[in-house]
Parts: C-alpha cells; sequence; structure tokens
C-alpha cells in the first residue's frame, strides 16, 4: 500500500503529459502541441525546460495543478531554475495542459 501511495504522489500519471508539454514548447512544435495543450512555454521569451522534477501534484475532479521544479535554458543564454505550475485538465482518461504559470528564478 505505501508503494502505491508513493507512486500517486510521485506524478507518474502526469510525468509523460508534462515531459511532452515541455519537449514541445522547447521545439516550439505547434502540432504536438496542439495534442496535449492549449498553452505553450515560448522558449524566446521564457526559456526552454531542459529538465524537471514534479515536486506536488493536486488532483480535483476534472482538473490538477501540477509544480514543478525545473531547470530553463534562458533566453539570455544562461541557465536558472523557475518553479513552474501547469493546469492540467482530465478529459476521460486523457490530460491536456490548459495552463502554465513560470514563478522568478529560485
Amino acid at each position: 500500500m505505501l508503494a502505491c501511495i508513493s507512486v500517486g504522489c510521485s506524478g507518474a500519471a502526469e510525468q509523460p503529459v508534462v515531459d511532452r508539454f515541455f519537449s514541445a514548447s522547447r521545439l516550439h512544435d505547434k502540432t504536438a502541441l496542439n495534442a496535449i495543450g492549449t498553452v505553450e512555454l515560448d522558449p524566446v521569451h521564457v526559456g526552454a525546460v531542459t529538465d524537471f522534477k514534479i515536486l506536488h501534484v493536486d488532483r480535483e475532479a476534472a482538473n490538477e495543478t501540477v509544480t514543478v521544479d525545473a531547470t530553463l535554458h534562458l533566453p539570455d543564454g544562461s541557465f536558472g531554475r523557475r518553479r513552474i505550475v501547469l493546469t492540467l485538465k482530465r478529459d476521460g482518461g486523457k490530460l491536456t495542459v490548459t495552463g502554465a504559470t513560470v514563478a522568478p528564478g529560485l
């Protein structure tokens, strides 16, 4: 039972969706983004996520809020850590990224 709780809290179900979202945003791939979300993180203005760890997942009936600690390749060429909060909408078994908020540097 402890393993089940641990997996549920780690964002196992959200991990592939978040990974595909960050990859598609990094590449500015509109086709891939349309398949998994209604928003993007613009790599030119925000930066590109190069690595992330899911810190927390809040699950509600139709939405989930996923908080991640991310390393970004920033527009000025440097790297920095940011906290990113994603809103995911659950429609049947499919998760869609519908919101993304990037907090200032950590």
